[in-house]
């Protein structure tokens, strides 16, 4: 879990088709889907990123029950609901979490280290694949040399002696 001071987003990064496909949350109640979306925007405040926490608090219910604007009972329901239904989960601290936003913020961080490596990983990823093609095509290459040297010296030699019974078939060799 990363504890580090981050870089506040002014944003978070919703794509309605997603949010919109998500099975977890398509069984979800109304109210508890009202809730993941609450929750997701002061997870995506939170410290860790990504964690349900208040001025570095867990949230009582009573809190969250006026977040979002119901009863205690309301509150605890909906929280069990989003539970069962894994929206949300909780750490072995007891916080709740997102998982859409902890993967969310590893391929913001990915994406920061293929940035800093001249950017699209996609090209990263070519050009790492052409050197070792181009590696690999130059120990081809290499090992062709070596068989065809070797082939040389095979050829003369044999030619040598072949010179040699020629020209003394019956005398030793000088």
């Amino acid at each position: 879990m990363d504890h580090t001071v981050r870089k506040k987003l002014p944003f978070l990064r919703l794509f309605t088709s997603d949010y919109l496909a998500d099975a977890s949350l398509g069984v979800c109640s109304l109210e508890a889907r009202g809730l993941a979306m609450e929750m997701l925007c002061l997870m995506h405040e939170g410290q860790p990123y990504g964690h349900l926490q208040l001025a570095g608090r867990d949230p009582s219910l009573p809190e969250i029950a006026r977040l979002a604007r119901c009863s205690d009972q309301e509150a605890s329901d909906l929280l069990q609901e989003l539970e069962r239904n894994q929206v949300f989960f909780r750490s072995r601290d007891g916080l709740l979490y997102s998982p859409r936003l902890l993967q969310e913020q590893a391929r913001r961080r990915q994406r920061s280290e293929h940035g800093k490596r001249g950017g699209n990983p996609t090209l990263i990823a070519a050009s790492i694949n052409r050197s070792n093609e181009q590696i690999a095509l130059q120990q081809m290459l290499r090992e062709q040399d070596r068989r065809d040297k070797a082939a040389a010296r095979s050829r003369q030699y044999r030619a040598k002696k072949r010179a040699q019974r020629v020209t003394a078939p019956g005398t030793p060799a000088a």
